[in-house]
């Protein structure tokens, strides 16, 4: 069947002016072979056919030009014609796959199979998914790597959907970081549609791995990120608090909004003595920044008042925090003591701020007075310059 008679019968079952006038531009276009033309014209078209047209559309039309049009274009077009038929999706990505095989064009051949690596984990074929995950993993290795944003997005969104199957909240937040850079990008150099609502379900996600994951002390990227504030003022707003607590170590608000989760998020109960441990963790480490940069030598006892922790568990408490490089220092067994000499640089809100300020201050005017007597004691010895 040719592309009129194609396009002719596809008319037939349009009511819209407008999608029956792009019909006539996809028509005059493959006519011409200006397949450039033709996939705007098609972008057009999707942007306001409804489910059954696209299906139409795609199977009569695009289909027969898979070949002739950008590889990225009729794998998106395919995409948005079967977005709810996962099987049969995937099917029609598979057949793609195959025409496609002998193109040149080897980041379309990866675009595409990584989508399929996506069918499969939303159709919960996890093994076959992570055979197309792992033959692909090398190419990612590194953060600047050869691929457009485009094919990065792809990469770093499946990966969080197959870690997300698995509750590895650890790697979940590690990939959905890196998805969210390439979402940035992907914003600026292209019309991406957002949808909020899937925007949210994200924030929501990757907020609880922040939570959940046993390797997450530092929030900086996370509270940077605008997605955050997609929890804020919304029916989440109990994780959003959460999150801004654990970040400044607020041991008193974030065991009440804790309880308050219990209700709106079952699923955290069962990680309760997990997070109460997560949350001294972090009160520790809020202690040690709010502590004068001209001493930062603490006891174990203000350790223990600090951080509503036993005394006889203060000395475990810190070499966790050790462990997990959250700072650095020794410990005087005999005096009880914890002397610091590093602390791992994180996000400060605005009190945080105030507080590094004013010990800046206090550093400033130590250095100042220690200068003032040299000078003045140092007689004949102090060159003046």
């Amino acid at each position: 069947m040719d592309v009129s008679t194609v396009l002719a019968s596809i008319r037939q079952s349009i009511d819209d002016e407008e999608l029956i006038s792009i019909t006539y531009e996809l028509e005059d276009f493959s006519e011409r072979k200006l397949y450039h033309q033709l996939t705007l014209s098609l972008e057009n078209f999707y942007k306001i056919a409804n489910e059954d047209l696209k299906v139409q559309i795609f199977n009569q039309f695009i289909s027969t030009l898979t070949k002739k049009l950008n590889s990225y274009k009729v794998t998106d077009f395919l995409l948005k014609s079967f977005e709810n038929n996962q099987q049969e999706c995937l099917n029609k990505l598979i057949k793609l796959q195959s025409e496609i095989e002998s193109s040149e064009d080897e980041n379309a051949k990866i675009y595409i199979n990584l989508q399929i690596s996506r069918f499969y984990i939303l159709l919960n074929d996890f093994e076959e998914a992570n055979k197309i995950l792992d033959s692909l993993d090398n190419k990612f290795t590194m953060i600047n790597n050869e691929f457009n944003s485009k094919i990065n997005n792809a990469y770093y969104s499946t990966k969080c959907q197959y870690f997300k199957s698995k509750d590895n909240y650890n790697s979940f937040y590690t990939n959905g970081l890196l998805y969210l850079s390439t979402l940035n990008e992907l914003n600026e150099t292209q019309d991406v549609e957002v949808n909020k609502a899937k925007e949210l379900e994200f924030a929501f996600d990757l907020s609880i791995s922040a939570l959940l994951g046993d390797k997450i002390y530092n929030f900086g990227e996370l509270i940077l990120n605008n997605i955050l504030e997609n929890l804020n003022n919304s029916p989440y707003q109990w994780l959003y608090d959460l999150i801004i607590n654990l970040n400044n170590g607020d041991i008193k608000n974030f065991g009440e909004n804790l309880t308050i989760s219990f209700d709106k998020f079952p699923k955290l109960k069962q990680f309760q003595s997990f997070l109460n441990q997560k949350i001294i963790i972090m009160s520790l480490v809020e202690l040690i920044s709010v502590k004068s940069i001209l001493n930062k030598k603490l006891s174990f006892q203000e350790i223990s008042e600090f951080t509503s922790t036993d005394l006889n568990d203060v000395e475990h408490l810190i070499i966790k925090c050790f462990s997990l490089n959250l700072f650095s220092g020794s410990i005087d067994q005999i005096n009880k003591t914890l002397t610091i000499s590093y602390l791992q640089p994180r996000i400060l809100n605005l009190n945080q701020i105030k507080t590094l300020h004013s010990h800046l201050k206090q550093w400033d005017e130590k250095v100042l007075n220690l200068s003032n007597d040299v000078h003045k004691n140092g007689g004949s010895l102090w060159i003046d310059t």
